[in-house]
């Protein structure tokens, strides 16, 4: 049942909330947390006798439980018509008192200090999805009609995510009209079960209302502790400051929690394998937010030097140099281009990171597994620009480098190109490349600059995905190059069914969202026998399939090469040095292509025992070069396939 909007703008359409509780029907939808978890603090702030006005109430239970334990003059206010009905027709006969009216909540009908409280559960959230000039004014018209129906003394309880733009349009807004401020934090510990479907935490603000008066002082206060200690603050920013904080730990608190069920911590095989590639008896993990402004490893070994002897074991020899492993090699000067949410990954950031060699790679993180990189580039001064007419001064332009490949695996992608029994012939007529999984577009992108004669599909399940490789890593569409924004699967068994075997490579590189199995990359079912024959049904007889193989458990993996070889008789690993990833190809045939000698016992080889592999290789690296005017001096393809075995 698909109840997602289209765009964020349906927010406040009456159309898509009519169709959305049309289809849901009766069955209640919680924005936040239900009344058990929020019942502590609501009953603070509205009083059983007084008259309330719950506005966008939806289908929520909150206001019925609110009825039953003794709330009796409970107004309820929705836009959209059919929930409204839905709400009535369910209440008539239990909560006969209780009313729900159809109306919007910009333009109420009410009298002038009609309510006591106001109480507003998601409803804000879900007007201002963004921070446009548009959202900001219809949000304005809701709070001036909320203090018109208020009495002074009067609270306004709003339940949010607190995202960092509403929060300053809340705090922008109440204390400049001289209105009391109190944040509450939804305690976590009355959240366990909502907590697994709502990682953010959940706030409540509260708002009561007051004459507005010259030079009064404004009143600002947190209590976000978990107990009733309330802290007075000077400021708005300080308010802000206080509950991103708590954001922040929360997002923390939620990554390791993930972590927890992934296979490599979860696991025993997991962990020993992590055990192992330490190399040591004693393992600490710290993980590094976003925010830390740390620019080289030294300054982070300087900070955490002292906590980790904190931790030894005793009679450890202080005079030890404890040693540091980094995951990663992007510390340096973080510079945040771009920050966005996809439907299917989460929220992802596209950063620019400069090194301690000056060097700048831009790229793309999703938060949800943020200290792994997806995607990245590097990026290059372009020709000179000038400046406005009349001045000296000139600006250089950043751009991404097309011949660069920052991927280890794809560059093995590319020499893998020589595997086709006929490769001088296809690039200097044409070769049909059909690729799944754009990722930042690195991969297809030097593709398409490196080789004329190639014309390539590119399946992307995430539009969003496909918007940032355009705006910010350089990818474009033209003749040679299409992106199909579909299911993968789906795609392929489609151009299975035209059976016309006219495509020369099928690449497969599509990471999975499945922490809790040992295999990354790809999802289990682009392993499947199923789909692997569409993609040989795809293939030229003479055809390849590559795949992106990254799976750290052994009985999987075997799995996963048995399920593999019943469709591709033949099949090459290369593995990744210092990576988990390993590159198959895969041959419709029996006979491998460039081979001179009975390799039937074979387990390794060398491309000289391949025959006119490396010739073959030679010839694709020759073509690319010539087809680039910038070209990587470290990408050597010619030796990118030592060491292939037979999977």
């Amino acid at each position: 049942m698909d109840l997602l909007p289209r765009s964020h703008t349906e927010f406040s359409s009456v159309d898509y909330w009519d169709t959305f509780f049309r289809k849901r029907g009766e069955k209640a939808f919680e924005w936040y947390g239900e009344y058990p978890e929020l019942c502590g603090i609501l009953h603070k702030y509205i009083k059983p006798q007084e008259q309330a006005l719950v506005v966008g109430c939806g289908n929520s239970r909150l206001s019925e439980d609110l009825y039953d334990v003794g709330y009796r003059g409970l107004t309820n206010v929705d836009i959209s018509d059919v929930v409204v009905r839905q709400m009535t027709e369910r209440n008539a006969e239990k909560r006969a008192d209780m009313k729900f009216l159809q109306m919007d909540v910009m333009k109420m009908d009410f009298p002038d200090s009609s309510f006591s409280a106001v109480l507003d559960k998601g409803t804000l959230d879900a007007l201002m999805p963004d921070n446009q000039s548009e959202t900001q004014e219809q949000v304005t018209r809701m709070f001036d009609e909320v203090g018109r129906i208020l009495k002074v003394g009067g609270r306004y309880v709003i339940i949010t995510l607190s995202q960092e733009h509403i929060m300053k349009k809340l705090l922008q807004y109440f204390p400049q009209e001289g209105w009391i401020t109190r944040v509450h934090k939804v305690s976590d510990s009355d959240r366990e079960t909502s907590q697994k479907e709502m990682p953010l935490p959940v706030f409540i603000f509260v708002f009561t209302k007051f004459k507005k008066m010259p030079q009064m002082n404004k009143i600002l206060e947190v209590c976000l502790g978990g107990t009733d200690t309330t802290q007075r603050l000077s400021c708005e920013e300080d308010v802000m400051r206080a509950v991103k904080e708590r954001q922040h730990y929360a997002m923390l608190r939620q990554q390791l929690q993930n972590r927890e069920v992934e296979w490599l911590f979860a696991t025993d095989e997991g962990r020993g394998q992590l055990a192992g590639t330490a190399g040591f008896r004693r393992l600490v993990v710290v993980s590094l937010q976003r925010e830390h402004p740390y620019e080289t490893m030294a300054e982070i070994q300087k900070e955490l030097s002292g906590k980790i002897m904190e931790l030894a074991p005793p009679g450890f020899n202080r005079k030890i140099q404890v040693p540091f492993l980094s995951v990663g090699a992007d510390i340096g000067t973080r510079t945040v281009c771009y920050e966005g949410t996809s439907q299917f990954s989460g929220p992802y950031v596209v950063e620019d990171v400069e090194g301690e060699d000056g060097i700048i790679f831009r790229n793309l993180i999703f938060l949800s597994n943020r200290n792994a990189v997806q995607s990245q580039a590097r990026m290059v001064q372009e020709n000179k620009i000038p400046m406005k007419k009349g001045r000296r001064r000139t600006r250089k332009k950043i751009v991404v480098d097309c011949g660069y490949l920052a991927c280890q695996h794809h560059r093995v992608m590319v020499a893998g190109l020589g595997c086709l029994p006929n490769i001088k012939q296809l690039l200097d007529t044409r070769l049909d490349v059909v690729l799944v999984g754009l990722g930042g577009g690195g991969l297809p992108l030097f593709l398409h600059k490196h080789f004329s004669k190639i014309q390539m599909d590119v399946v992307e399940l995430d539009q969003s995905i496909l918007q940032v490789a355009e705006g910010w890593f350089g990818f474009q569409q033209d003749e040679r190059m299409r992106v199909h924004v579909t299911d993968g699967l789906v795609y392929l068994e489609e151009q299975a069914k035209q059976a016309s075997r006219s495509c020369h490579v099928v690449i497969l590189d599509v990471d999975s969202k499945d922490v809790t199995v040992g295999m990354s990359f790809p999802p289990q079912p682009f392993v499947d026998e199923e789909c692997l024959k569409n993609i040989k049904d795809i293939l030229n007889e003479d055809g390849l399939f590559i795949l992106n193989l990254s799976c750290r458990d052994m009985t999987l993996r075997a799995s996963v090469v048995e399920t593999v070889r019943s469709v591709f008789p033949r099949i090459l690993s290369k593995k990744i040095e210092d990576e988990v990833n390993e590159i198959l190809f895969c041959f419709p045939r029996e006979k491998d292509v460039h081979e001179s000698c009975d390799d039937g016992h074979m387990a390794e080889f060398s491309l000289e025992e391949l025959g006119n592999l490396k010739e073959s290789v030679g010839v694709v690296e020759k073509v690319a070069k010539g087809c680039s005017q910038r070209w990587d001096p470290t990408l050597e393809l010619t030796e990118q396939l030592d060491g292939l075995k037979l999977a």
